[in-house]
């Protein structure tokens, strides 16, 4: 079944059905309203404000956003008056938008084998939970994180060069599911 974030579910439709038969749903014109989030990151280092990328996917159509992962986090001030006049929501904080993009995500530690780093990966997490709150978006996107052992690393390394090289076989099967626990 395919699901559009903020729209009411859907009859179950193959993605081709759907793209097909469904296309005026996927489609937004400009300033009409929709029920689709904007993600922050689609603006990239244009809009260095949250006021202003408010805004623009407001000019888009778009009524509610993301707060996503850019190479520099959005400057916060002036947002509630945008809020205001625009009418725009925050839906949804991706875990680690306070930082760039190119810094170590906040979620990508938080199965470090460092304790202090762990630490950190998760007051970084209940930061964006604090923001989340304070914006009123009701869900925080917490990617997934980062193997630390290196020998593991190594392993699903050969593991997928494996996979990509031979046949599907009961053998190999058997192999990947030792490897990922059930």
């Amino acid at each position: 079944m395919v699901e559009l974030a903020g729209a009411a579910p859907l009859a179950a439709f193959s993605c081709t059905q759907f793209f097909h038969e469904r296309r005026q749903l996927l489609v937004t014109s400009p300033g009409i309203p929709n029920e689709f989030s904007l993600s922050t990151t689609c603006f990239g280092a244009r809009l260095g404000k949250l006021e202003d990328q408010a805004f623009h996917a407001v000019a888009m159509g778009f009524r509610k956003m993301e707060l996503g992962l850019v190479d520099a986090p959005p400057v916060l001030n002036g947002f509630e008056d945008a809020r205001r006049e625009t009418g725009v929501e925050i839906t949804s904080i991706v875990a680690g938008c306070l930082k760039p993009k190119g810094e170590s995500g906040s979620c990508a530690q938080l199965s470090s084998c460092n304790e202090d780093e762990r630490e950190q990966a998760v007051t970084s997490v209940r930061r964006h939970v604090q923001l989340a709150q304070r914006l009123g978006a009701k869900v925080v996107i917490i990617r997934g994180s980062e193997i630390q052992d290196s020998k593991l690393n190594q392993e699903a390394d050969q593991l997928a060069a494996r996979l990509t090289r031979e046949e599907p076989s009961d053998a190999l099967r058997e192999v990947v599911r030792g490897f990922v626990p059930v």
